[in-house]
Protein backbone atom coordinates (compact mmCIF):
# COMPACT_ATOMS: atom_id res chain seq x y z
CA UNK A 1 0.00 0.00 0.00
CA UNK A 2 2.67 2.41 0.93
CA UNK A 3 4.64 2.05 -2.63
CA UNK A 4 1.06 2.37 -4.62
CA UNK A 5 -0.02 5.82 -2.40
CA UNK A 6 4.02 6.82 -2.98
CA UNK A 7 3.51 6.26 -6.71
CA UNK A 8 -0.04 8.49 -6.90
CA UNK A 9 1.56 10.98 -4.39
CA UNK A 10 4.39 11.48 -6.86
CA UNK A 11 2.60 11.28 -10.29
CA UNK A 12 -0.06 13.86 -8.84
CA UNK A 13 3.03 16.38 -7.28
CA UNK A 14 4.02 15.97 -10.91
CA UNK A 15 1.39 16.90 -12.52
CA UNK A 16 -0.21 19.98 -9.60
CA UNK A 17 3.70 20.93 -9.68
CA UNK A 18 4.17 21.40 -13.15
CA UNK A 19 0.90 23.30 -13.57
CA UNK A 20 1.69 25.28 -10.73
CA UNK A 21 5.33 26.17 -12.70
CA UNK A 22 3.27 27.57 -15.46
CA UNK A 23 0.95 29.61 -13.60
CA UNK A 24 4.27 30.91 -11.59
CA UNK A 25 6.01 31.73 -14.60
CA UNK A 26 3.06 33.60 -16.37
CA UNK A 27 2.62 35.92 -13.03
CA UNK A 28 6.40 36.98 -13.08
CA UNK A 29 5.88 37.40 -17.33
CA UNK A 30 3.05 39.68 -16.23
CA UNK A 31 5.18 41.59 -13.40
CA UNK A 32 3.63 40.22 -10.43
CA UNK A 33 5.23 38.32 -7.54
CA UNK A 34 3.79 34.98 -7.29
CA UNK A 35 3.39 34.82 -3.70
CA UNK A 36 0.85 32.63 -3.37
CA UNK A 37 1.75 29.92 -6.07
CA UNK A 38 5.05 29.71 -3.83
CA UNK A 39 3.07 28.73 -1.12
CA UNK A 40 1.48 26.41 -3.00
CA UNK A 41 4.25 24.94 -4.45
CA UNK A 42 5.41 24.31 -0.46
CA UNK A 43 2.33 22.95 0.03
CA UNK A 44 2.86 20.36 -2.96
CA UNK A 45 6.46 19.68 -2.25
CA UNK A 46 5.41 19.00 1.57
CA UNK A 47 2.39 16.70 0.30
CA UNK A 48 4.78 14.94 -1.79
CA UNK A 49 7.16 14.16 1.09
CA UNK A 50 4.13 12.88 3.27
CA UNK A 51 2.60 10.50 0.58
CA UNK A 52 6.52 8.76 0.89
CA UNK A 53 5.95 8.45 4.45
CA UNK A 54 4.56 4.97 5.89
CA UNK A 55 1.01 6.24 7.89
CA UNK A 56 -2.54 6.34 6.95
CA UNK A 57 -2.33 9.98 8.67
CA UNK A 58 0.61 11.33 6.59
CA UNK A 59 -1.16 9.80 3.22
CA UNK A 60 -4.03 11.49 4.09
CA UNK A 61 -2.48 15.17 4.92
CA UNK A 62 -0.40 14.23 2.16
CA UNK A 63 -3.38 14.21 -0.62
CA UNK A 64 -5.03 16.76 1.15
CA UNK A 65 -1.87 18.79 0.01
CA UNK A 66 -1.72 17.85 -3.42
CA UNK A 67 -5.66 18.39 -4.25
CA UNK A 68 -6.19 21.22 -5.48
CA UNK A 69 -9.88 22.25 -3.97
CA UNK A 70 -8.84 20.68 -0.49
CA UNK A 71 -5.18 22.88 -0.68
CA UNK A 72 -7.21 26.23 -0.73
CA UNK A 73 -9.12 25.27 2.20
CA UNK A 74 -5.81 24.23 4.17
CA UNK A 75 -4.12 27.27 3.04
CA UNK A 76 -6.56 29.59 4.58
CA UNK A 77 -6.13 27.32 8.11
CA UNK A 78 -2.53 28.17 8.04
CA UNK A 79 -2.99 31.87 7.10
CA UNK A 80 -5.13 32.35 9.90
CA UNK A 81 -3.05 30.08 12.00
CA UNK A 82 -0.15 32.60 10.71
CA UNK A 83 -1.75 36.05 11.48
CA UNK A 84 -2.70 34.80 14.74
CA UNK A 85 0.49 33.30 16.07
CA UNK A 86 1.75 36.90 14.84
CA UNK A 87 -0.71 38.84 16.51
CA UNK A 88 0.37 37.19 20.04
CA UNK A 89 4.14 37.76 19.10
CA UNK A 90 4.83 34.86 18.78
CA UNK A 91 6.17 34.71 15.35
CA UNK A 92 8.35 37.61 14.48
CA UNK A 93 8.47 39.11 10.70
CA UNK A 94 11.50 40.52 9.61
CA UNK A 95 11.69 42.82 6.65
CA UNK A 96 15.38 43.13 5.03
CA UNK A 97 15.94 46.36 2.75
CA UNK A 98 17.95 44.85 -0.51
CA UNK A 99 18.52 47.55 -1.38
CA UNK A 100 20.42 48.88 1.67
CA UNK A 101 22.51 45.74 1.22
CA UNK A 102 23.72 46.08 -2.14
Amino acid sequence: MTIATGMAGALLAKSQGISLLRKIRREVAEGRVPADKLVDGLMILGGGILLLTPGVLTDSIGFCLLIPWSRVLMKRLLMKWMIHKIQKGQVHVHHINLDHHL
